[in-house]
Formats: structure tokens, C-alpha cells, sequence
């Protein structure tokens, strides 16, 4: 039994190093550059055994890709749980997407278009999600600091739409991705904040500027 158990460990372990290693690489390089021989030789393991734990290259993006999912929802519930406001927990996920975005390769967005399964993916989840979201920005009506007279339904669903439509006309080409993103986020919190909710956002934002140039120091 420790033998059998010892054995379930490495390859546990084994599988967690090569989703690792391949998010890196696909974030830092894009994902066609990225071969499997690459994240074989840089994990010192044969391509035998990186094809006997993932068929192919897009079933490793895949699953890179539903782990990225699963940190964000875990990452999510544990703000949610100590924040004050709603406003906290958008701002603080949505600052730390865009710290993420810094290290993306555009070239990412563009191959992952290559992989119909995947993107379809992270799109039924986004809809999947819908819900969620849309019962989440309404306790930011009832706070106080989202507006009351606006459908959060058409609100999500235009934001996403503006993602989307976003990568389609390949803006990353010209302006840095995370400025792209910031930009369409703070158009939307802004437009449907109450006064209340604006001032709160101005003050988390000089929070988090203040914090990006004392660790610049």
C-alpha cells in the first residue's frame, strides 16, 4: 500500500510540474512557439513521459487552462471572505488580473484562437458563471454603490461582449493588454457606480497606485 501510495504521489506530483511548467512557458512565449520536447527537456523527463500523462499539447493547454480557472475562483472566495464591500473584492480581483496580464504574451490570445475546444471552454464557463456574477454586482446595488435602476444581466453580458470583441480586433497589437483591460473595466465600474461607490473607487484605486510605487522603490 505505501508503495502504490508513493507511486500515486510522484505521478500527482509529476502532473502538477509539467501544468506548471507549460502555463509559464505558454504565458511567456505564446502557445505555438512551446513545444513538448521544450517542456520535456526543461522538466528533465523524456517526451515519453510527458505523452503518457498528457496525449497531445492541447489537452496540456486545456487542462492548464481549467487549473488557471480553479485558482481564480479559489482566489475569488478567499477576498470575498475578507473584504468590506463589493467594490474590494471587483477592484482587487481586477488588479490582479491586470498585474497578470503584464507578463502575458499577446501571442497567447492569438494561438489559444487555434484551439477551438479550449476557447469554447473558457467561454461556456465565463457563461456558466453568468449567474454568479451577475447575483455578485447585485450586492452591489444593494450596498449602495451600484445603481439601482440598471440590469446587471445586460451589464455582464456587454462587458463580456467588449472582452471578446476586444481580442477579435487584435488591439493587444498596439496597446499593452493591461491598459486595454484597465481601461474597459474602469469605463464600466465608473458608469454604473453610485456617487458613494465612486468615491470608494477612487480611494481604492490611490490605495493601489501608492502600492505600486512603494514596491517600484
Amino acid at each position: 500500500m505505501d508503495i502504490e501510495n508513493k507511486g500515486a504521489n510522484t505521478k500527482s506530483e509529476l502532473y502538477e510540474r509539467i501544468i506548471a511548467t507549460a502555463m509559464n512557458a505558454f504565458i511567456k512565449e505564446g502557445i505555438k512557439p512551446v513545444k513538448m520536447d521544450d517542456i520535456a527537456n526543461n522538466l528533465s523527463i523524456s517526451k515519453r513521459t510527458l505523452y503518457e500523462t498528457f496525449k497531445d499539447k492541447e489537452e496540456l493547454l486545456f487542462e492548464c487552462v481549467k487549473r488557471r480557472q480553479q485558482q481564480t475562483r479559489e482566489y475569488m472566495l478567499s477576498i470575498y471572505e475578507k473584504s468590506n464591500n463589493i467594490l474590494e473584492v471587483i477592484l482587487e480581483f481586477y488588479f490582479r488580473y491586470l498585474e497578470n496580464l503584464r507578463q502575458v504574451n499577446y501571442r497567447f490570445f492569438e494561438d489559444i484562437k487555434k484551439y477551438p475546444n479550449v476557447l469554447g471552454h473558457m467561454k461556456k464557463e465565463r457563461d456558466n458563471n453568468q449567474k454568479a456574477t451577475v447575483q455578485f454586482f447585485q450586492k452591489g446595488v444593494e450596498q449602495g454603490l451600484f445603481k439601482d435602476d440598471l440590469d446587471m444581466n445586460i451589464v455582464i453580458q456587454l462587458m463580456n461582449s467588449q472582452s471578446d470583441q476586444l481580442m477579435k480586433d487584435n488591439l493587444g497589437r498596439i496597446y499593452p493588454l493591461d491598459e486595454i483591460f484597465k481601461t474597459l473595466i474602469l469605463i464600466y465600474i465608473r458608469g454604473i457606480s453610485t456617487e458613494k461607490g465612486n468615491q470608494i473607487l477612487d480611494e481604492l484605486i490611490t490605495e493601489y497606485e501608492n502600492k505600486i510605487k512603494l514596491n517600484q522603490k
